[in-house]
């Protein structure tokens, strides 16, 4: 991955076409991932486990970022901390309100349940994008392959709820579509027309805290109890050894 040539590319077209495109490209990329799953019509097949070792590879990706790039550019002052506890909270706020509902397990809830949880969440991942292209180029491209690697096995497992349920391989790629148009929205409410000292100064926080409790306790937690840890390892390991190599090339 040629880091530096991404980085003046963000330089040279700006830090709103920047975050823009990147936002708009995780939707894209996640629509062809589906639609390809979609066409082999073999849900039925989905490798639990080959699915459990990319959520891992996304818990190292997300702490990766936030320990090796998010945090260093963050101030430390006492604020600060407290609104990354703020967005722990937060985001704690919002599992507890779908937990119940949104879940990848056998029990499957409505799927309007499912669609309002990923809007929200892709909302956040919209902004954190936004919120990491405005404090550095090179955080926002590191953000941006965080945000990729966690979010695409969380929409597939919502993908193929929506395929067996019963909606058509269209009207499942449509509605995903829809939650991918949050994330833009998220992005531009990011973008508003604030400075770049207040977006470092509350925005990082809040994000570094949403990562966290992500990595930590959604889907590290999720995986704690299943019996591919070898795999799951693995794929850890490997998230985190790429922001490390990311991080290297600054």
């Amino acid at each position: 991955m040629d880091l530096p040539a991404l980085q003046r590319l963000s330089e040279k077209y700006g830090t709103k076409t920047s975050a823009y495109v990147c936002t708009g490209f995780l939707s894209v990329s996640a629509l062809v991932v589906f639609a390809v799953l979609g066409l082999v019509r073999k849900y039925a097949l989905v490798n639990e486990g080959a699915l459990n070792v990319l959520m891992a590879c996304a818990a190292g990706s997300l702490l990766g970022d936030v320990f090796l790039h998010a945090l260093p550019e963050m101030d430390k002052s006492t604020d600060s901390w407290i609104l990354v506890i703020a967005g722990i909270f937060l985001f704690y706020l919002l599992d507890k309100l779908f937990s119940s509902e949104h879940t990848h397990k056998q029990a499957h809830p409505p799927v309007f349940l499912y669609l309002l949880a990923d809007a929200v969440h892709n909302f956040m991942d919209g902004m954190a994008i936004a919120v990491a292209f405005r404090t550095t180029p090179l955080l926002g491209i590191t953000t941006s392959l965080a945000v990729l690697f966690h979010e695409l096995p969380h929409e597939l497992a919502d993908f193929v709820v929506l395929l067996k349920s019963g909606r058509s391989l269209k009207k499942a790629l449509w509605l995903q579509c829809l939650t991918g148009v949050v994330a833009l929205a998220g992005t531009w409410v990011a973008l508003a027309d604030v400075s770049k000292e207040q977006v470092e100064r509350v925005g990082l926080p809040l994000v570094v805290g949403n990562f966290l409790y992500l990595a930590m306790v959604t889907i590290l937690g999720e995986l704690r109890t299943g019996k591919g840890w070898l795999g799951e390892s693995v794929g850890f390991l490997l998230g985190a050894y790429l922001m490390l190599k990311l991080s290297l090339l600054e």
